[in-house]
């Protein structure tokens, strides 16, 4: 009986250890996920960003994401800040541009020459 005794108590030391080694693998795994999820937000984002400052259309539809209940206020304010360092530049708009590639890519020429914005915002 003694030996039994024994050998339960080993094996419920050895339970007691793998349980606690699944529990520290499955805290990393949960850890890794959340941080995975917050790359794929972050580079979502900047390509979003990127987008809508070269597509005024782009540039609407995430004004009206952001202006619905499930943004801050707070966080509506940050990002109503980058919407009007981002306007839309008026030589885009008064040329009939949309925003697309061309427009981007004169948008980038003004800022790299030094040419004033047309909001007085200089990224360099």
């Amino acid at each position: 009986m003694a030996d039994a005794q024994s050998k339960k108590a080993k094996l419920l030391a050895q339970r007691k250890k793998l349980d606690a080694e699944i529990k520290a693998i499955e805290a990393k795994e949960r850890a890794q996920k959340r941080k995975d999820d917050t790359r794929r937000k972050i580079i979502l984002g900047g390509l979003a960003m990127k987008a809508a400052e070269a597509d005024p259309n782009i540039m609407g539809w995430l004004k009206s994401l952001t202006s619905g209940e499930s943004v801050s206020a707070k966080d509506r304010e940050l990002l109503g800040l980058w919407f009007e360092e981002h306007a839309a530049e008026p030589a885009a708009i008064e040329s009939g541009g949309r925003g697309g590639a061309a427009d981007a890519s004169v948008a980038q020429e003004r800022r790299s020459s030094g040419e004033p914005q047309a909001h007085g915002h200089d990224p360099s």
